[in-house]
């Protein structure tokens, strides 16, 4: 899956640069996974998995405002895998 770039409605600082865009740069893996589980609440998780595959800090994760958090979920949904499966088909 190629990268994708998700609009951000209010700019935040990446890097110390105020940028509008955000680029989620890969798909999760076991560790992406593994290190969101161990938040303490899904809103943990979802920091954790932005901060991971868009490659910002969590500091920098924390900035983005509550108007497009909904937007972030759904642009990195894709690249976060179904969770874990049951092996049936």
């Amino acid at each position: 899956m190629a990268e994708s770039t998700i609009r951000l409605a209010h700019p935040i600082k990446v890097r110390g640069e105020e940028t509008t865009a955000l680029t989620v740069r890969r798909r999760a893996n076991l560790g992406d996974l593994r290190a969101a589980s161990k938040g303490a609440d899904e809103m943990d998780a979802l920091w954790i998995m932005i901060s991971r595959l868009c490659g910002i800090t969590r500091e920098e994760a924390d900035e983005i405002d509550a108007d497009d958090v909904q937007t972030v979920s759904e642009g990195i949904a894709p690249f976060a895998g179904g969770g874990p499966g049951t092996g049936a088909k």
